[in-house]
Order: structure tokens, then C-alpha cells, then sequence
């Protein structure tokens, strides 16, 4: 758990330019399988900005065994050069995380990324994502409504039939507990799916 990935799936180098906002994941639509070893660069070192992999982020050790997956499955590299280098035991999605104390204003910054693969990933109102990465060999994907960013195994998100209608589900939901609050909704939610909860 989380999965290994398929015989075929093809390692690539690519860049991209993300935004950076308060306490935040951002998706780079980038996998790092099991025992491999992957590169970002940054343009300089950002202590307050890591790469992470893996989504399950909830230690279970707090919980007498048997466990039903491994407790603790996420590795974070901070950002102490501009350039590191990142592995895992267990596979997982390639996050940027912010996790400063202060809040920071939204920037742009740009990442390489040498050593990954992608992964299946639905984005509503981009149907090409979907099309283009529906068949790749990872074991988990996402599908991004805009207000909700779910993450789950791909045997599951391929049940969807219908990406859209999930969205107007839970645009209504973010919509209306943002209006009674009378705020604006910042960054979207994350759902994300396990095999064991600290709590139940």
C-alpha cells in the first residue's frame, strides 16, 4: 500500500510553473514509484516549501496492530538548496507543500522534476488530462472538481461515469457553507481515501 506501478510506465523529466499559496498542497500531476529516485529543482532554497510524496499522511501508531498498511507512509523534503533529491519505500503522489507559520502572499514559482511518471488524473473542464493518463499503470489517481480534490485507487475513480456530476454535487455543498460563513473558498478540500483511519 499504496500500490506498485505497472511494467510500462514511462519515467520522464518535465517543468512547471505552480502557485504557491498558505498551507497548501498543490498537485503535480507527477508519481514516484516504489525505490525510485526522484530530482526537483527550484530556482533557489525555500525553507518553508517541501516536496512530498505520498497523499496518507495520518500515523497509525497510535493504534495497537495489526495495522493494515504500513503506519507511516509519507516522505517531505524541505527545499534547504534548490535542488533535492527524494525516494520512497511505498510510491506515492509528488505534492509542493507550503507549511510556513506566517501567512505568505501567492507566488509563482517554477519546479524541474527529473525521475517521475504520471498518473491517472481527472480534472473537470479539461477532459484531455483524463484521456491522456486514464491507462497509466499507477495504482491511485485524482479527480479535481475544483472546490474538492479526491484522491482514491484507480479501480474506483474509473467507476465514475460521470466527472461532472460529481462537481455540481459538491460545488453546491463548498458553495453553501462558504456563503454562510461569508467567505470565499481559498484553496479547494482534499478527500482522501484509506484502508484504516486513526479514528473510526
Amino acid at each position: 500500500f499504496p500500490g506498485k506501478t505497472g511494467p510500462n510506465v514511462e519515467m520522464i523529466d518535465t517543468e512547471m510553473t505552480l502557485q504557491l499559496t498558505d498551507e497548501a498542497w498543490i498537485s503535480t500531476g507527477l508519481w514516484l514509484p516504489v525505490g525510485k529516485k526522484g530530482t526537483v529543482k527550484a530556482q533557489h532554497a525555500m525553507q518553508d516549501i517541501h516536496a512530498q510524496v505520498g497523499s496518507h499522511i495520518d500515523s497509525l501508531l497510535s493504534l495497537l496492530g495489526s495495522w493494515k498498511r504500513c503506519p507511516n507512509l509519507v516522505t517531505s523534503k524541505q527545499f534547504e538548496t534548490a535542488e533535492i533529491t527524494i525516494d520512497t519505500p511505498f510510491g506515492g503522489i509528488l505534492y509542493i507543500t507550503v507549511n510556513s507559520i506566517e501567512p505568505i502572499e501567492p507566488r509563482d514559482e517554477t519546479f524541474k522534476f527529473e525521475n517521475f511518471c504520471k498518473y491517472p488524473r481527472a480534472i473537470c473542464g479539461d477532459d484531455k488530462v483524463w484521456e491522456e493518463t486514464k491507462d497509466i499503470e499507477v495504482p491511485w489517481g485524482e479527480l479535481d472538481v475544483g472546490s474538492v480534490i479526491f484522491t482514491l485507487p484507480i479501480e474506483y475513480l474509473k467507476k465514475i461515469a460521470d466527472f461532472n456530476s460529481v462537481k455540481e454535487k459538491f460545488d453546491t455543498i463548498s458553495s453553501t457553507i462558504f456563503e454562510f460563513i461569508n467567505s470565499k473558498q481559498a484553496k479547494p478540500f482534499r478527500i482522501i481515501f484509506d484502508v484504516q483511519l486513526v479514528e473510526d
